[in-house]
């Protein structure tokens, strides 16, 4: 009786969709791994130009069918993926405005074409999109509100989402063909301004879980689960990383960002996620600072051990001289082993600059038109904001074309999982930073790795290499 209960509190959600991409043509871009080094096949298909302020947010739908964009002017936009290969189109199918104010988050619900949104209001909607598939375009109906949730307390709103399906793994009764999982619940996490971490249940719409970080860690910033969902990584305003145990609620680890580089420097975290090869990593972007024995070195991106709570890599960039007369941005990829320490600011350090950041962004939004102007020529810092990882479509070389679900955009069709040593050879790790530069990291071979874009065309492509600087 449970069991059909939640089925019928699910029908509102829509029927289930494929987590492959569907797939409409012939995929002929060229493997990472058989690429030279320095070449590229990076094209600019369009500027999607429909928003009106920042844009903070991008997820997929789970086959790809569409994909959907939040930003700082009340409204969130669903695009067609479809229309956008076929005929270059730059306006979205659908506008999402029943926000009150900026958007800042947003997240898939797994197996669905709905998603949910979070504004600075504290509220937090999910939303579904009506959309079938019929012929070669897909018809798309109006989007309609299935869930509603709001924040109670004054000034609080949520940052980052995430859902995930959970489940007992039965056999022999009602199952799932893809996994063997019967879903018992369908579990949306959301991080907030005041650092806590809420599990909320769709079906029921109770709090199931609440986790709070210590008050001096700040609010979070961002946040990735395991494809196991049993542990949980956030990332702080004032640079902690929280290690969660989801099943029974436990902090287990905090770790300062950039302690085993520059200790007691205090950096904001940007962005982080899972390594698509190490299961254990966790890779996290940071308000940038100097390269330890190098003046001209920026640290972009770090890679943690969350088991050994450790510094295993950093994706460094660095200014060449002038007598090289080189590109301005030469990136290295950089190994190290350096243990992280637990704790080097004090909660009032912490309290006040979580204070003046929000004295920074008031100030910001109070910037006359000269200013803005004024503000844009400045010299942008290489802060990575926007970060994606996963291993290598596509497949025209004699590594094998593959399917893993739980990683980034694969080619479609049933081929075996690769293993450990495949997938070091395929992963990779893109960049998006404040000074406008798009950087794809090769984890196998740093010498494919590639500025995509942002470079001057008249000076020669960065160069990358990897540097082990200490031996495990």
């Amino acid at each position: 009786m449970n069991l059909e209960s939640g089925k019928e509190g699910m029908q509102d959600f829509g029927p289930r969709v494929s987590e492959m991409p569907v797939r409409r043509r012939a995929n002929v871009r060229t493997p990472l791994q058989s690429r030279e080094s320095g070449s590229g096949d990076v094209l600019l298909v369009a500027n999607l130009t429909a928003h009106a302020g920042p844009v903070n947010c991008l997820i997929v739908s789970p086959d790809h069918l569409f994909f959907v964009s939040c930003s700082d002017d009340k409204t969130v936009k669903i695009w067609d993926t479809a229309r956008l290969e076929r005929n270059v189109t730059s306006k979205p199918r659908h506008t999402y405005a029943q926000h009150h104010a900026r958007v800042t988050a947003l997240c898939t619900i797994e197996r669905t074409h709905c998603f949910a949104s979070a504004a600075e209001d504290g509220s937090l909607h999910v939303v579904r999109v009506h959309v079938s598939q019929s012929g070669s375009l897909p018809k798309y109906n109006k989007t309609s509100i299935i869930r509603e949730h709001r924040i109670d307390h004054p000034g609080e709103y949520i940052t980052c989402l995430a859902h995930y399906n959970s489940g007992a793994f039965l056999y022999l009764i009602y199952w799932s063909p893809s996994d063997n999982q019967l879903e018992t619940s369908s579990n949306l996490l959301y991080g907030t301004t005041h650092g806590s971490v809420t599990l909320l249940d769709l079906r029921t719409m109770r709090v199931l879980q609440q986790l709070d970080n210590p008050i001096h860690f700040g609010g979070i910033m961002t946040m990735c689960l395991d494809k196991n969902r049993t542990w949980l990584v956030t990332g702080t305003l004032s640079g902690m990383l929280v290690l969660w145990d989801l099943r029974f609620g436990l902090m287990l680890r905090s770790w300062k960002v950039g302690s085993a580089i520059q200790p007691g420097i205090a950096t904001r975290v940007h962005a982080c996620s899972v390594h698509p090869v190490q299961s254990q990593w966790v890779v996290v972007a940071s308000e940038t600072r100097p390269y330890p024995g190098d003046t001209q070195g920026t640290v972009l991106v770090e890679i943690w051990n969350i088991e050994g709570g450790h510094l295993v890599d950093c994706l460094v960039t660095r200014q060449p001289s002038k007598a090289l007369h080189g590109q301005d941005t030469t990136v290295i990829a950089s190994n190290t082993n350096r243990f992280a320490a637990s704790m080097s600011s004090s909660p009032a350090d912490a309290i006040s600059m979580l204070v003046h950041s929000r004295g920074v962004k008031g100030r910001e939004e109070s910037l006359s038109a000269t200013e803005e102007i004024a503000a844009d020529r400045r010299v942008w810092q290489p802060d990575v904001r926007a970060l994606a990882v996963g291993l290598e479509f596509g497949g025209q070389s004699n590594a094998p074309m593959l399917t893993v679900k739980e990683d980034f955009v694969l080619t479609g069709g049933r081929y075996p999982i690769p293993d450990r040593r495949q997938k070091a050879e395929l992963g990779f790790i893109i960049t998006g930073s404040e000074d406008r530069k798009l950087r794809l990291w090769h984890l196998g071979r740093a010498d494919c790795s590639m500025l995509i874009s942002g470079g001057d065309p008249e000076r020669p492509p960065p160069k990358f290499r990897s540097v082990c600087l200490h031996r495990p």
